[in-house]
């Protein structure tokens, strides 16, 4: 995985990209750890979700979008 972002004192300032190895993209609040918190995850299949994240798990009130009935 890669966290793109902007960075201060070798820490991670919330907003950024995170690709993964497959083709999925997060884009949103994600820390240095790769723990993401809200934005939206692109994966490579075309689906999408938008929202919140709790232990980078789809967390509580978002938007999934099935690419197969969009």
């Amino acid at each position: 995985s890669k966290l793109e972002g902007e960075w201060k004192n070798d820490v991670h300032q919330k907003a950024g990209v995170l690709t993964f190895s497959n083709g999925d993209f997060f884009e949103g609040e994600v820390d240095e750890n790769f723990i993401m918190s809200k934005g939206v995850m692109k994966y490579h299949n075309g689906d999408q979700y938008e929202g919140s994240w709790l232990d980078n798990k789809r967390n509580e009130f978002g938007v999934f979008t099935d690419s197969k009935f969009n």
